[in-house]
C-alpha cells in the first residue's frame, strides 16, 4: 500500500436464525513494531447492521492511511505513521476478532 492508496475491505454478515437482529462491526489497526507508546488495538471504526430473519448484510470500508495514523502529544498534536506492519482486525469486539489483515508500510 502507498501513502496515497486506499484498502477495501468487505464483509458479510449472515442471520441464520429465525428472529431479526442487529451486529455491530468492529474495525481495529494494531501497529505490530511501534515504536511509541500506544494502544495493543486501536478502534478506528464501526457500524451497526440491521439483519432480517434469515438474511445477509453485506458492508464495506476503505482503510486509509488516515485510518492507520495516530495523534502525537497530548495537545493540538499531529497526525503521525510510523513506517511500520499493521494489523487490520474485524470482528463484534475486540475480543471476537472474526478476521485479521496484515500489511507492511513501507514509504
Amino acid at each position: 500500500m502507498s501513502s496515497n492508496s486506499n484498502t477495501i475491505l468487505r464483509c458479510t454478515i449472515t442471520n441464520i436464525g429465525s428472529t431479526p437482529g442487529r451486529e455491530i462491526i468492529q474495525t481495529y489497526v494494531s501497529a505490530l513494531l511501534s515504536s511509541i507508546s500506544r494502544p495493543s488495538r486501536e478502534l478506528r471504526w464501526f457500524v451497526k447492521t440491521k439483519l432480517s430473519s434469515p438474511g445477509k448484510v453485506k458492508w464495506s470500508a476503505s482503510v486509509s492511511i488516515k485510518r492507520l495514523s495516530h495523534i502525537t502529544g497530548r495537545r493540538g498534536g499531529q497526525w503521525k505513521l510510523e513506517k511500520d506492519e499493521y494489523q487490520v482486525l474485524v470482528g463484534a469486539s475486540s475480543v471476537d476478532i472474526r478476521e485479521t489483515i496484515e500489511e507492511d508500510f513501507n514509504f
